[in-house]
């Protein structure tokens, strides 16, 4: 979330050994600081996860309505359309063409009738 490894130490060995007891650390910015913040869900959610015991970690399904995830998810549908609206494939005009050839422009559609998963 932060953009660096929620482990990472000065050195290969002291990282390892954070890993190994699952010393988390999460970035606290200073008043004011335009840093990046990890809200506690998001916290919460990461030490979930991230548990030495696989059997204290939690499940998908309780990922799935963490409030983490139910607060900052967006639906499939949204997904599609930002995927379409950034997806646009844009074709030049072919090799050989006359310079009087002007580009263009296909879009493909995805049915509306495809399941969602």
């Amino acid at each position: 979330l932060v953009g660096k490894p929620p482990f990472e130490a000065t050195t290969q060995e002291e990282t390892y050994r954070r890993i190994v007891r699952v010393d988390l650390r999460f970035p606290t910015p200073a008043p004011g600081s335009t840093a990046v913040h990890v809200s506690l869900d998001a916290q919460d959610l990461i030490r979930s996860l991230l548990r030495r015991r696989p059997q204290q970690r939690i499940t998908l399904e309780e990922v799935n309505s963490h409030p983490w995830i139910v607060n900052n998810a967006i639906s499939m549908q949204e997904i599609a359309s930002r995927f379409l609206k950034t997806n646009v494939a844009v074709h030049s005009k072919p090799i050989g063409a006359s310079s009087a050839t002007t580009s263009s422009v296909q879009v493909s559609n995805v049915s509306s009738s495809s399941s969602t998963r």
